[in-house]
């Protein structure tokens, strides 16, 4: 047997061992939780060949079977700690825990979400078809200031959503989100300013407005399930320095991605048809291209508000029926094709403009 099949036999008993460990710790006693963690951790560094690298059990008492949630919290620390200086030369990684369900407050999901005017529950059809399937994450309550990782279930059902303001000014700097997410609220990440990283799953479908706004991402992938990104998205992300569009995005709302001063280029997806208004305002984009799809750009996509030195972008439209609802703001040329509308735009409001032939890239 190659070392490549040795690893991935390995990983297999490892992931086997996870999942058991699982199912076995969902009603255990908070200091038998501790153990058998602990013990857990253990049996998947054998599989390794790393155990002898690791000390004993962290100095706990484990005696007391009233012990806290933060004692649990620093001996699950405690026991990574040891397993990193262990994996730090093996070229190898270890598995994470899920954090405790007692963190995590959740309900039923019901399909409802906040009337932002009138500040009360209100049935959202976007969410209709997910109502009774799983649970909703309403807030988290555990102690770690790093990495949260959410269960993929609890009490035998899935968590499918992650409420409004569920995790709003946490201070973690990475969120692991179970593959059964398919729908993020809003405000749900909005003000975690320590928080760098988040993988969206693949089955995620529904992202509410200002979901990660004001947060420290410093990037963000957007999956192929999600047709829209929704207003103000990411608005305030002053690290945010990279996106990525799945394929069926069709619409980026409003002042998605206003003030995000680091992003300089960004490549639209082929099935988007709309931007709005501010989506990529203040920001350090000086070149763009739009896809053939897209029919409508607002004035003030790329406007830099009230700046002493505005950008000069340079856009390309590669369909013949974009149009604009006014003089696109800090635009200084465009690439288009003859007989198009964003031409006629453009001889209106006295852009300079050449034909799209010509166009390049950087």
């Amino acid at each position: 047997m190659s070392e490549l099949e040795q690893r991935v036999k390995a990983l297999e008993a490892k992931v086997k061992i996870l999942e058991e460990t699982l199912e076995t710790l969902k009603n255990m006693g908070i200091s038998e939780q501790m153990a058998g963690y602990i013990k857990q951790k253990k049996q998947t560094l054998k599989l390794a060949s790393l155990i002898n690298s690791v000390s004993d059990e962290p100095e706990l008492d484990f005696s007391k079977e009233e012990e806290s949630l933060a004692n649990l919290s620093r001996a699950k620390r405690t026991v990574d700690n040891q397993i990193q200086m262990a994996l730090k030369d093996a070229g190898t990684f270890s598995d994470d825990f899920p954090d405790d369900p007692r963190y995590f407050n959740y309900e039923v999901e019901g399909g409802m979400t906040t009337n932002t005017l009138w500040h009360r529950q209100e049935k959202n059809p976007a969410l209709n078809k997910f109502a009774g399937k799983g649970l909703r994450i309403t807030a988290y309550n555990g102690f770690e200031t790093d990495r949260v990782i959410i269960p993929n279930e609890i009490d035998g059902q899935p968590v499918i959503s992650i409420g409004e303001k569920a995790f709003m000014n946490a201070t973690i700097s990475e969120v692991i989100l179970p593959k059964s997410i398919r729908v993020i609220l809003r405000e749900a990440f909005s003000g975690c300013k320590n928080l760098k990283h988040i993988d969206l799953p693949d089955a995620l479908e529904y992202l509410d407005s200002s979901c990660f706004s004001r947060s420290g991402l410093t990037e963000l992938v957007f999956p192929n399930s999600l047709k829209s990104v929704p207003s103000f998205c990411c608005n305030g992300c002053n690290d945010l320095e990279a996106i990525s569009f799945g394929g069926q995005i069709k619409k980026i709302g409003s002042y998605a991605f206003d003030g995000c001063k680091k992003i300089s280029t960004v490549s639209l997806p082929e099935s988007l048809s709309e931007i709005g208004m501010k989506a990529f305002a203040e920001t350090s984009i000086t070149t763009i291209i739009f896809p053939t799809m897209v029919t409508k750009v607002t004035k003030d996509a790329f406007d830099d508000g009230y700046s002493r030195n505005p950008r000069k972008v340079i856009c390309a439209f590669l369909g013949k029926d974009t149009t604009v609802d006014g003089r696109p703001a800090n635009v200084s040329l465009i690439y288009c094709l003859p007989g198009s509308k964003i031409q006629q735009a453009a001889r209106e409001y006295s852009i300079p403009i050449k034909p799209l032939s010509e166009f390049r890239m950087g």
